[in-house]
């Protein structure tokens, strides 16, 4: 193999330099196929594949460099069929991390850099919409008065009495409707999951019923 010397690389790189001969070009499906076809058995080099991995440690890309990638991939999806593809290409892969365990170092760092970003400054804020239901059921308030619910009813639906299965926390008075009581204890009972569903069943229904009524009122 024919071996170029550093300053003819240089002046080869400098040549090419505002070449667009290239650009917005794409291979025919027979190219294609004969580009695969002549790497099929080909493996690398325990140097070559040394090279691959180190030739990217240490260096950086430019703000600039950064925020034109963002812009490139904002607002792009994955189709269905590519997302497939990607989870039948990872079908029985071990991750590389895989039993691993983070540093006490690297925690710490990962805590620092994560300390007071909430909100606007997090990285997963999406402009705030959020419903203010939702942000409620995810705090801590949330769960302390569910806790309090479920061990005040001992684990227990208060309409079948069956205890060891899926339950969950039912506000008496709607939080559509009456937010101002969301987190009284008093508003929260223990309903099973069956249980729950056919009482909101009844609700919509009853609600539907009420509307009816009052347009025949108003007739």
């Amino acid at each position: 193999m024919r071996k170029f010397s550093l300053e003819h690389r240089k002046k080869l790189s400098i040549a090419k330099l505002g070449h667009t001969y290239n650009r917005n070009r794409k291979h025919t499906k027979e190219s294609r196929k004969n580009m695969s076809l002549a790497h099929i058995g080909l493996e690398l080099t325990k140097k070559q594949l040394h090279n691959l991995k180190t030739i990217n440690i240490g260096r950086k890309h430019s703000k600039e460099f950064c925020e034109k990638i963002g812009l490139i991939h904002k607002g792009l999806k994955h189709s269905i069929k590519t997302k497939k593809k990607i989870s039948s290409s990872k079908k029985g892969c071990i991750t590389w991390n895989k039993g691993k365990e983070m540093s006490k170092v690297y925690r710490e760092k990962v805590s620092k850099s994560l300390k007071g970003k909430i909100g606007i400054n997090s990285r997963n804020w999406q402009g705030g919409k959020t419903s203010l239901i939702k942000r409620l059921r995810n705090s801590n308030k949330w769960k302390d008065w569910r806790g309090f619910v479920f061990v005040r009813d001992n684990y227990t639906c208060k309409i079948c009495n069956k205890r060891g299965i899926i339950i969950h926390p039912h506000h008496l008075l709607p939080v559509a409707k009456f937010l101002q009581f969301i987190f009284e204890t008093w508003n929260g009972v223990t309903l099973c999951k069956s249980c729950h569903i056919e009482i909101h069943k009844i609700m919509k229904m009853e609600e539907k019923c009420l509307m009816k009524l009052y347009q025949i009122q108003m007739l």
